[in-house]
């Protein structure tokens, strides 16, 4: 990723999305299918304005063979994302629906409003929440209304401000 976000998502026979990642500015993706030598079958879509550079998978291992050290360092990256989509499944399967909303909203505030009083989330839709979180969408606007209601967050057409970060974090089972 150069610029901007994309939604990495897979579709059920059903056709419920499941958002598995987004991927932002210097952030890779398409890995897991070139170190598997396997079809891996999911949907990407631009969030908004984006910049992707594409490298041909054989010209990537010339890379990597060329330097022996990206070895080590794709190892940990995929050792750290499968690590993250654990802690994504313990989550989906134990936490409540309010905690998983409040951890979608904290991980995905702006890097450019990350540390001001009033962090914000940009474009991320409801509809994509409960992709993200494994929940109904009824669910997803009910547990909004309610942190809004309590002037947790505030939200906008193509924003959430977040009014109280720490109430925010309580809920979402990360405290400092």
């Amino acid at each position: 990723m150069c610029a901007g976000r994309v939604k990495i998502s897979s579709t059920d026979f059903q056709g419920q999305q499941l958002i598995t990642w987004i991927r932002h500015p210097a952030e890779i993706f398409g890995h897991f299918a070139l170190f598997s030598q396997k079809e891996f079958t999911c949907n990407a879509e631009a969030m908004g304005n984006t910049t992707i550079s594409f490298i041909e998978g054989n010209a990537f291992k010339l890379f990597m063979d060329s330097f022996p050290g990206v070895y080590g360092l794709m190892l940990q990256k995929m050792a750290m994302e499968n690590r993250a989509m654990q802690l994504k499944l313990k989550d989906t399967a134990y936490k409540p629906a309010k905690a998983k909303i409040a951890h979608t909203l904290i991980k995905h505030i702006s890097f450019k409003t990350r540390n001001t009083p009033t962090p914000t989330i940009y474009g991320l839709k409801r509809t994509e929440i409960a992709e993200l979180t494994g929940l109904a969408l009824e669910t997803v606007v009910r547990c909004l209304s309610d942190l809004e209601k309590k002037k947790i967050i505030k939200r906008a057409a193509d924003h959430i401000k977040i009014l109280d970060y720490e109430s925010l974090q309580k809920i979402s089972g990360q405290q400092k």
